[in-house]
């Protein structure tokens, strides 16, 4: 059975992801490598500009949705 991770003290949690943090990029470099020899991966790089991206509708259900602007409607292009 799993401990009450909430009445667990944080320092210990700390000081476990500050060793982490000190050896991150051996860690990542050793996952990295397993993984793709494990499940034969190819290396690539995928970019992918969300400069244009949008919301379509109201989508009323994201709280972020009202902060955006339309780079459709212009001063000189009518937006209705």
């Amino acid at each position: 059975m799993l401990p009450d991770f909430a009445t667990l003290p944080l320092a210990p949690f700390y000081r476990a992801a500050d060793l982490l943090m000190r050896h991150r990029a051996v860690i990542e470099q050793t996952v990295f490598t397993r993984v793709s020899d494990l499940f034969g991966l190819a290396w690539t790089v995928t970019l992918y500009d969300l400069t244009n991206t949008f919301f379509e509708g109201a989508a009323v259900g994201n709280p972020k949705a009202p902060r955006g602007h339309s780079n459709r409607c212009w001063p000189s292009n009518s937006c209705n």
